[in-house]
């Protein structure tokens, strides 16, 4: 047995028995994890664990964004312009579209980008395969089937897998920014927030009102430098701004 198993299985033991101290006699329901959460629990941990994880965040105004969705028919929300935008951005930064393979870095030739998704059974991560080959009209349509298939509980082990970069989008939950966690073997994964107005001034000292949003990158520090995530987040803010 390794010292890492050694240790989980000793706090998982002291954790245990300080559980049983805390609750005495408080009413309390018990239930075992399910598979899936015991699943995402250990990729999770496995992610943290390996790998040195720091978060950048940006503030990009989407004005120009809003402006073009609500000439769309027909209507969409805002989620496929902006997986458009990563998918525009992300190829001038391999490393972020990469996985890490023990000593080796796996840089990958096509864009499938998975989207985190609330279910009635928890999170799921379904992928929009070669994305940067997609038109807005086509990433908007598979993305409200598999939005569709997750709600009904359809989504397929195919629907979810070979992703090789993830945007979580919790602006849809009033979430301002947050820390997502990278998603191993994948290099990234970024988090968008809600559209608040904010008022900002002008390169000439004019007052006004702009649509904002937090976008956040979480990469792996082993492969990704601060650097690199500061520029992708800035090319991201331009084509977003720029429309």
């Amino acid at each position: 047995m390794s010292y890492d198993i050694d240790i989980c299985y000793t706090c998982c033991g002291m954790v245990s028995k300080a559980l049983e101290k805390t609750i005495g006699g408080i009413p309390h329901q018990r239930r075992a994890l399910s598979r899936h959460e015991k699943l995402m629990s250990q990729r999770m941990v496995a992610s943290v664990q390996s790998a040195p994880q720091f978060t950048t965040t940006i503030d990009v105004r989407v004005d120009a964004l809003v402006a073009i969705k609500a000439t769309l028919k027909p209507k969409i929300s805002l989620t496929p312009l902006i997986l458009k935008c990563v998918a525009d951005v992300l190829p001038a930064y391999p490393v972020l579209n990469a996985a890490v393979d023990g000593d080796e870095l796996i840089t990958f030739e096509q864009i499938n980008l998975g989207v985190a998704m609330d279910t009635p059974t928890g999170l799921r991560v379904p992928v929009i395969r070669e994305i940067e080959t997609l038109e807005l009209a086509d990433i908007a349509t598979q993305l409200t089937e598999l939005s569709d298939k997750a709600r009904d509980n359809r989504l397929t082990l195919s629907d979810m897998s070979q992703g090789t970069f993830t945007v979580s989008n919790l602006g849809m939950f009033n979430v301002t920014h947050f820390t997502p966690i990278v998603i191993p073997p994948q290099t990234a994964i970024l988090g968008i927030g809600t559209i608040h107005q904010q008022v900002v001034v002008d390169e000439d000292d004019r007052v006004s009102s702009a649509s904002m949003m937090s976008v956040s990158l979480t990469s792996d520090h082993r492969v990704v430098d601060g650097a690199t995530a500061a520029k992708f987040l800035n090319a991201l803010k331009s084509r977003v701004e720029a429309a």
